[in-house]
């Protein structure tokens, strides 16, 4: 065999073991062409997809048909190497690697119809996370409210003598003159009460109209020591005089309806003013006089006008308790006109303290 000859059978002898490093190289090759499969750890909240990622099928090395036929030489791995760690991608990255591929995919492709075709699902959030914001009671204004007022009343009487001035009015011969009667306007007084229903509008948070129905008892009594002398107009006519007791006292009960305009700074403090008006529906009087020898009672029922006018101030504060308000105030009333038609009759003044729970 010649030299020629024998360089061809070494090369036709070195073809598999060069085949067999040529097949095991491209199998690395394509082993390392594989996109890696990685796995991201989730974080918290995260839900990890049940669906198992399928393993990538090995890519068969293929050799030119043309070449020598040679035995195909599996490529090994060698088992004792460690299993590689997955690299942590940021869910993020994953997310938007996920969204660019749905875009990229055909729209007539199995994928986009899936994703068309899959009902939204509702996020919801954890009501035991996120507080539900309601409105609270005390926020909600209402314009229109109704109560229950009551009150304790201070009774006064001012701007008459009670007739005592007038003693000598159609005297002939004589002039009478009276010394006290301002004593028994000053210790005149007495303790009633009201008892009612009322309503309050607030045109704004600042301005309103309070109105109230209103059962009232009046009382009041005073008394002083009186004295009375008698001039006569004949000089020889010596002068008269007496020491009298004098007790009075007035009861009433009325109707009272006050219409008072309010302007109020929410839960600070209110004033208001306006009219009021008054039905007697019973009134009763006594005098009582006493001198050193005697005692007279006189006595006299519905003494008093049916209808009175009068007119209020007050000032207070409100405050609410949940739905609902309480109210304390002040109120002063002055009387307008007298109790009646007859000489010298007095006007009332009352000095109040209310309390209304509006529950309405």
């Amino acid at each position: 065999m010649n030299k020629k000859g024998l360089a061809l059978l070494l090369l036709f002898g070195a073809l598999p073991s060069m085949a067999q490093e040529s097949v095991a190289a491209a199998a690395a090759d394509s082993v390392k062409s594989q996109p890696e499969v990685v796995s991201a750890q989730p974080e918290a909240g995260f839900v990890a997809s049940d669906a198992a990622v399928a393993p990538a099928e090995p890519v068969a090395a293929t050799v030119d048909s043309s070449a020598a036929p040679v035995e195909p030489v599996a490529a090994t791995v060698d088992s004792s190497a460690a299993p590689a760690e997955p690299a942590a991608v940021p869910v993020d990255s994953v997310t938007e690697s996920a969204v660019k591929a749905l875009a990229a995919a055909p729209k007539d492709s199995a994928v986009a119809d899936t994703v068309k075709k899959e009902p939204a699902v509702a996020v919801t959030a954890d009501s035991a996370s996120t507080p539900v914001e309601t409105a609270s009671p005390a926020s909600i204004v209402k314009r229109l409210i109704l109560g229950v007022s009551g009150a304790v009343t201070y009774n006064n009487l001012y701007d008459s003598k009670l007739g005592l001035a007038n003693l000598d009015d159609g005297a002939e011969g004589y002039t009478v003159k009276t010394t006290g009667q301002d004593d028994l306007m000053g210790n005149y007084w007495g303790i009633g009460a009201n008892l009612g229903l009322g309503m309050l509008y607030m045109f704004t948070d600042m301005f309103g109209v309070h109105a109230e129905l209103d059962a009232a008892y009046r009382a009041g009594s005073g008394e002083s020591d009186v004295t009375v002398t008698l001039t006569w107009d004949d000089e020889d006519k010596p002068r008269e005089r007496a020491s009298l007791g004098i007790e009075y006292s007035l009861k009433q009960v009325n109707l009272d309806i006050p219409v008072l305009f309010r302007v109020a700074l929410p839960n600070v403090l209110y004033v208001e003013m306006g009219p009021m008006l008054s039905f007697c529906f019973y009134s009763h009087e006594k005098s009582v006089v006493t001198d050193d020898d005697t005692k007279n009672v006189y006595r006299g029922d519905n003494v008093c006008d049916f209808a009175e006018f009068d007119m209020a101030f007050g000032l207070g504060a409100m405050r609410r308790i949940g739905t609902k308000s309480i109210e304390a105030g002040l109120r002063f009333v002055m009387g307008m006109t007298r109790l009646s038609d007859a000489d010298d009759a007095p006007k009332t003044w009352q000095g109040q303290f209310n309390m209304t729970f509006w529950f309405l």
